[in-house]
């Protein structure tokens, strides 16, 4: 889902990049670490509640995601 999630945002399809950040929460996928995890359900959570501060948390959780090898 990661590369996925990156080229939704890079052609500008937010909206698909979230339902793929919703994915990769779900119990069947491979538990993240949670520098991961964390901003990512933060960001669910944030977006759900309407804040702009939301993509803030995807990014820093894409950034972690990138330093530890998942991108």
């Amino acid at each position: 889902l990661w590369p996925l999630i990156g080229t939704a945002l890079a052609q500008g399809h937010e909206d698909d990049a979230w339902t793929f950040v919703r994915g990769l929460l779900k119990g069947d996928q491979q538990r993240l670490p949670a520098e991961i995890s964390d901003p990512l359900e933060q960001a669910v959570q944030t977006r759900a509640s309407g804040h702009a501060s939301a993509r803030s948390y995807l990014d820093r959780a894409l950034e972690t995601a990138r330093l530890l090898g998942y991108l």
